[in-house]
């Protein structure tokens, strides 16, 4: 049986996170891993936030995130179209100083894994790695 992989691409706007939420919960919470789907649903609201801010600094954009769901491990992927920027990054340095920096630290704290990168498509592509309970309700 092959993995689920469902995903959805949203130009940003008010509603946008709300959007997204909808999305992690319709196909995280029939899991029955609650922890789960909230720690997925926080981690794509501050990496989209900060991919708005940061990356597209506001101006109009989107954003695809898709979920591969697997026995053992739910990933996480953000693929996005502007400027080049790593929002991990923001956690050196200063980053109990504002609120981005905070923000990164519980996606790093929630996620066993976390990378970036810019492929030749002129993409930004942010991964987090989350553990499955496995069939511990």
């Amino acid at each position: 049986m092959e993995p689920e992989q469902p995903h959805i691409e949203v130009n940003w706007g008010p509603a946008t996170l709300e959007v997204l939420t909808s999305f992690c919960k319709e196909h995280l919470d029939p899991l029955g891993e609650s922890e789960l789907s909230l720690s997925v649903q926080l981690v794509v609201e501050e990496l989209v936030t900060n991919v708005v801010q940061y990356g597209y600094k506001g101006a109009e954009g989107s954003v695809e995130v898709s979920l591969d769901i697997e026995r053992q491990t739910v990933t996480l992927t953000l693929r996005d179209r502007s400027p080049e920027f790593n929002p991990f990054l923001l956690v050196t340095g200063n980053a109990g100083q504002d609120e981005g920096g905070r923000g990164l630290s519980i996606v790093r704290r929630l996620a066993e894994t976390t990378l970036y990168e810019r492929n030749s498509k002129g993409e930004n592509i942010l991964q987090c790695t989350f553990p499955r309970s496995t069939g511990q309700q």
